[in-house]
């Protein structure tokens, strides 16, 4: 997470984005479902910033998908179709991730013991490693993005 952590610091107005960060970087190794409940928040914080900053309305009930879409969106990529679709895939990771979290999290809608032990079973470390490292991407695309293409800038 070290190119996000550079860009948060780069853009200071994103900085409280690295409790999350710092979440997720203590236990990568040891708690994925906690880094995947963390991810989550973390993508979800971006979106829903860029949605107030840029005037699209969404409700608290709103899934982490449509908020992203319409994040996407208020950046001025509601046009093309083709972007879209990239706009459209994002914040279906954005919900995939959310299912997962629903699913292995231990803090997400309670678990059994026996839930609560299996959790950590659910996804290999390559599968980890990848969800990880496009969360990453996916958040520094956005920030970089609400940056570089708004008169909204994040000093």
């Amino acid at each position: 997470m070290e190119k996000l952590k550079e860009i948060i610091i780069q853009h200071n107005r994103w900085e409280p984005l690295l409790d999350y960060v710092n979440r997720i970087e203590a236990y990568s190794e040891s708690d994925f479902p906690l880094c995947i409940e963390n991810a989550k928040s973390l993508l979800e914080a971006i979106a829903k910033e860029i949605c107030i900053k840029k005037g699209q309305s969404y409700s608290y009930d709103d899934g982490i998908g449509k908020v992203l879409k319409l994040a996407f969106a208020g950046l001025g990529y509601n046009n093309s179709a083709t972007v879209q679709q990239i706009g459209g895939a994002i914040a279906n990771v954005g919900h995939q991730m959310s299912l997962l979290r629903n699913e292995i999290g231990s803090t997400s809608h309670g678990k059994s013991l026996n839930e609560l032990e299996k959790r950590k079973d659910v996804i290999n470390k390559i599968s980890s490693d990848f969800l990880l490292f496009s969360t990453e991407l996916v958040c520094c695309f956005l920030i970089q993005l609400i940056w570089t293409f708004s008169s909204w800038h994040c000093n």
